[in-house]
């Protein structure tokens, strides 16, 4: 059905198959606004579900990306739940330039494939971008705006109106005043009584249609606010007339009634002499305008004027001011206990405690046994004297909530709340689905299925729990765990019906019906022709009929004796002798040709089948000659073509060219390389005897990973490339495995999520452990004659051979051209102008990954192994000495150094982070490449480098144990991720016991200089310039020092030329020393 060669055969689809060669219309192409770079910073968020206003987003048609500001960042197709989107870092490389840096929040766009419109989306959550960190979003969604636009900016404003995006109606335009109180119409409701005037509080005192900040007549009492001296007091505004009352006292302006007559006795108090006719002239009265207040003048403290006359025989003091004096009144403070029972009768909430619950019965001001202080359980006893208050049964003294019943304890230790059900009962505490007197809080195992909660997918139903032997039938099928009794199984196979792809024939995991489709009948209906139940066993078949097959018209045992194939033989019957080459191996004649005559073969040390298998030969890919295999020391002849110069013959051999083997296994329909025992070179009309071709069906390919990041790749796979499959034997401690732009993540129950589904045989990969494991698989080699198709920046990939190979014997010249430099795991190599690799990184390993920094995009095929490469490579001596540790990291950078004085090989030069030892290497001579790792999120990194952070380093002398500090005359660039900086020449400084100044340089110099001393313990320092004159011109450093070597840049670009003198002063100590400025 060509389901095994076809997919996307477009390598601009972003989902480009390199092994399809049948275009099956599945291509897929990134959208023109969801293009970015990979980048080597990156991170991963989790999709669990996006919706285009409600509707699911369409697999493999709709698009998710990811922004920082308007530039792409990331983007994939969407795949359904856990579609994983990749998001780039800015990693420090033109590539990445605007891309996320560290807890930037990035935005994201949904494109609609089908109406090929871009929608921002909103995400469950904002997480900050946090490098190789995977991050889980519950959803990302589209919604339409208040204005039905999907992913519009409109929204709701101040004034409930929908405004801004395509409304065309700006912010809060239905309150043009701007005092927060929207004009009527608006869609909140709000009226506003002054819309041009600002008047936020909406004050209108006379509450007609205009507020106070556009009304003439705030008080409507027909005085204009301009001439009323009270606006806001209709009784209030002018003595026009001048008779001392107000013209406005009877609520409107008026000269003829303008008095205010407190006593309605017809005299306008301004000329009353007692205003509130209580018997005491307004000169003496204290309120005369209240005839119960006056004067005092007996001084009993009881107003003269209390009974509204005044009287000073008949007045009193009077606490609860209820007009009655306190000497004849039999309730003072009104609190309802009569004073001869009151303990104060001048306080209503102190009174008595005549129920003894040790609450005062006036508590809340009035006289009440029942309301006499706080009663949470309302049993009529004040919780101060209430033992349990809450009346759960249990005392206050040992209840964790006495004013909650259903809070007290877990004596039974079982995490419920022992008065879960309101009162204290250990027995019904908490939910216990099998009633078993474990609340499932604290049970194991909640539906006592024999499958503890842990690994139970429900453990709350017993007939659930797991389908651990992988038969699609549920392992508690029977109410309880068990592999053997989890479905129906009528051939007794041990696979239930359910799974059993043959549930009516016993079988071990294979196809139990023979050729005849007998169960178990193993063939025994078949005669040696391949015919079943014949009615004649075993009759004749004298040769092959199919005139498209090689041995067409030969007799059996016979060989065609040319490559065109047949015989001429005059065959009648066929008796399934017929051969035929193998798909892949078939070539054209061409007039130059060689021959290779093999003596032995086989595929996993299997001799070969004679007739059945084959042996090709093939350069780039392309098979140029082929033969079925004759059988050991028959000397098998393979024909080999070389180029002629015409079409037909287009990539085959030319002089010298060194072929590659295949052998086709028949009885497996498989092709495998093979390696020969000599390697020939091709020559026209040669004749090359080979003593023996080894094939491999497949090999065992082992990983030893330790704890942290691993970069590895896989010159060998199984067909089965899903990451559950190549990760399954070290499921127990891997963390996560990250590719470039994609990544995986394995969930608790044994699910791996992600956009990484497959491993890729030209990808590198980290892999991240949680604890030392070994990778282990058995597959197929990968074709030496791969492709690779390099993108500009930073590329993951892997190294397909497993024989290793110097870095001049595994790049060709394109790639050579084309790179910026290698990175490996704690390794790097950059090439010189003059043609020369430098650094750690000297050979390429079959099982490690590599960051290749392509400066363009190239296509290359790596150079194969001669079995010779690895002379020129330098062993890598990682035993760090003690103190000097550190841990790899998925973040890393290398500083080539030139030269270091004094240094020695077998020296080791360590890299700091402040005062972090962030990587080491032995000092092997020139351009000695130094790790410096970054922090990558994880708990070993911590201290680790960030982006700007600044590199030093120190010399360690392998033979003394001495650690000298080492400077630069130059600027050491800052670090960032994956770089490759190279530095030129070090000095090292075995830091003196003393105070030193050392020599500036250069001297004399233009515009700066660099100033360096040493100190030898933690001092105050101060590092001073002055011109001739003795003048302070700058101050370079004024603080305390650690003990170390020190080099400052003074920059003068701002003096002019002259002499200056550089004081170095330590305490008492100082040192000068002249320099000159010349420009």
């Amino acid at each position: 059905d060509n389901s095994s060669c076809s997919g996307c055969t477009d390598s601009e689809a972003s989902n480009y198959d390199d092994d399809a060669t049948i275009d099956d219309g599945s291509c897929i192409y990134t959208p023109l606004d969801f293009a970015f770079n990979q980048s080597t910073l990156q991170a991963f968020y989790f999709i669990n579900t996006s919706e285009i206003d409600g509707v699911s987003l369409v697999e493999g048609e709709d698009w998710i990306g990811a922004f920082n500001g308007d530039i792409c960042v990331g983007s994939i197709v969407w795949s359904g739940q856990y579609t994983t989107v990749p998001v780039m870092g800015d990693d420090g490389a033109n590539y990445s330039d605007g891309y996320m840096a560290i807890d930037e929040v990035p935005s994201f766009i949904i494109y609609d494939g089908s109406a090929n419109e871009y929608y921002p989306a909103v995400p469950s959550d904002d997480y900050g971008f946090i490098n190789n960190e995977f991050f889980d979003l519950e959803f990302i969604n589209v919604y339409p705006d208040c204005n039905s636009q999907l992913g519009g900016s409109a929204f709701i404003d101040d004034c409930g109106d929908c405004v801004e995006g395509s409304t065309n109606l700006s912010e809060n335009y239905n309150d043009p005043d701007s005092d927060g109180v929207c004009n009527d119409g608006a869609a909140n409701g709000d009226a506003d009584n002054c819309p041009n005037v600002s008047n936020e509080d909406q004050w209108n005192y006379d509450q007609d249609s205009e507020g106070d900040a556009c009304d003439a007549d705030d008080d409507n009492d027909g005085a204009l606010d301009e001439v009323d001296s009270d606006d806001n007091n209709q009784f209030v505004c002018s003595d026009d007339d001048g008779d001392t009352c107000d013209d406005c006292s009877d609520g409107s302006y008026g000269l003829d009634s303008d008095g205010w007559d407190y006593d309605q006795d017809g005299a306008c108090d301004a000329g009353d002499v007692d205003d509130d006719n209580d018997g005491a002239l307004d000169e003496n009265d204290s309120n005369d305008n209240n005839e119960f207040e006056c004067s005092d003048n007996d001084n009993d403290t009881c107003d003269d004027c209390y009974d509204g006359t005044y009287d000073m025989m008949d007045d009193g003091f009077d606490y609860d001011g209820d007009g009655m004096c306190d000497a004849g009144d039999s309730d003072d403070d009104n609190d309802g206990a009569f004073d001869g029972a009151d303990s104060d009768d001048n306080n209503e909430f102190i009174c008595s405690d005549n129920d003894g619950d040790t609450c005062d019965d006036c508590s809340d001001g009035s006289y009440g046994l029942d309301s006499d202080g706080f009663d949470y359980d309302q049993d009529g006893a004040c919780d101060a004297g209430d033992s349990d208050d809450d009346n759960d049964g249990v005392l206050d003294s040992v209840d964790t909530d006495p004013n909650d019943n259903f809070i007290c304890s877990d004596d039974d230790g079982d995490t419920c709340d022992d008065c879960t059900s309101g009162e204290y009962n250990m027995a019904n505490d908490g939910f216990d689905y099998d009633s078993d007197g474990a609340c499932d809080a604290g049970d194991e195992d909640d539906d006592n299925d024999g499958a503890l909660d842990g690994v139970d997918s429900d453990d709350n139903n017993e007939f659930e729990c797991s389908d651990n032997d992988g038969d699609t039938c549920d392992d508690c099928s029977s109410g309880s765990y068990g592999l053997d009794s989890d479905g129906l199984d009528q051939d007794s196979d041990g696979t239930c019906d359910n799974g059993d792809q043959w549930p009516n024939c016993s079988d071990v995991g294979s196809n139990p019906y023979d050729d005849c489709n007998v169960c178990n009948g193993g063939n025994a209906d078949l005669d040696e022709c391949g015919v079943c139940f014949p009615e004649v066993w075993n009759q004749s078949c004298t040769g092959c009929t199919d005139q498209v097959a090689f041995n067409y018209s030969c007799l059996p045992d016979q060989m065609p004796q040319e490559s065109s194939g047949g015989c001429g033989e005059d065959i009648t019957i066929d008796d399934g002798s017929c051969i035929y080459t193998p798909a892949g191996f078939e070539f054209n004649q061409s007039t130059l040709q060689a021959f290779y005559f093999i003596g032995t073969a086989n595929v996993d040390e299997e001799p070969l089948e004679v007739y059945q298998d084959w042996i090709g030969i093939f350069k780039d890919g392309v098979c140029v000659g082929s033969w079925p295999w004759q059988g050991d020391g028959n000397f098998t002849t393979v024909p080999a073509m070389g180029d002629d110069g015409e079409a037909y013959s287009s990539g085959y051999m030319n002089t010298g060219d060194l072929p590659t083997y295949k052998i086709y296994d028949g009885s497996e329909g498989e092709m495998y390389n093979a390696s020969p025992s000599e390697s020939l070179a091709w020559s026209v009309n040669g004749f090359n005897t080979i003593e023996y071709l080894d094939g491999f069906s497949s090999v065992s390919l082992s990983i030893d990973l330790h704890y942290g990041a691993n970069l590895v790749s896989f010159y060998a796979l199984p067909d089965d490339t899903g990451i559950g499959n190549i990760m399954s034997t070290i499921e127990e401690s891997v963390a996560g495995v990250i590719g470039e732009g994609v990544a995986a993540n394995l969930l608790p129950n044994g699910i791996w999520v992600g956009s990484l589904t497959d491993i890729n045989r030209t990808s590198g990969y980290w892999i991240k452990q949680d604890e030392a494991d070994q990778l282990e698989l058995e597959g197929t080699l990968t074709e030496p004659n791969t492709m690779y198709s390099l993108h500009y920046g930073a590329n993951l990939v892997s190294y397909p051979f497993i024989e290793s190979n110097s870095l001049y014997g595994a790049l060709p010249q394109e790639a050579t051209e084309n790179l910026g430099g290698i990175i490996g795991e704690g390794v790097a190599a950059n090439l010189l102008p003059n043609g020369t690799w430098v650094g750690s990184l000297t050979e390429l390993e079959g099982t490690k990954g590599y960051w290749f920094i392509a400066d363009e995009a190239f296509d290359f095929v790596y150079d194969t192994p001669n079995g010779l490469t690895r002379s020129d490579a330098k062993v890598l001596n990682t035993n760090v000495p003690t103190g000097f540790e550190y841990d790899q990291s998925t973040q890393q950078s290398f500083y080539f150094i030139e030269n270091i004085e004094d240094a020695e090989v077998g020296d080791w030069v360590i890299a700091y982070n402040d005062n972090v030892v962030v990587g080491a290497r032995e000092w092997i001579g020139e351009y000695t490449d130094i790790p410096a790792m970054g922090f990558d999120n994880d708990v070993t990194t911590a201290g680790y480098c960030n982006n700007g952070d600044q590199i030093t380093f120190k010399l360690y002398k392998n033979n003394t144990g001495e650690l000298l500090e080492m400077y630069y005359e130059g600027v050491i660039p800052e670090w960032s991720n994956n770089n490759i900086e190279m530095l030129g020449s070090f000095a090292s400084v075995n830091i003196p016991a003393e105070i030193s100044l050392l020599p500036a340089y250069p001297n004399p110099f233009n515009p700066s200089t660099h100033l360096q001393f040493t100190i030898p313990t933690e001092m105050d320092v101060a590092v001073n310039v002055y011109d001739i004159n003795g003048r302070l011109m700058d101050e370079i450093v004024n603080g305390n020092l650690t003990r170390g070597y020190y080099n400052f840049e003074w920059d003068a670009s701002q003096f002019s030329s002259g002499v200056y003198f550089i004081q170095l002063r330590v305490g008492s100590k100082q040192e000068i020393q002249k320099v000159v400025l010349m420009k």
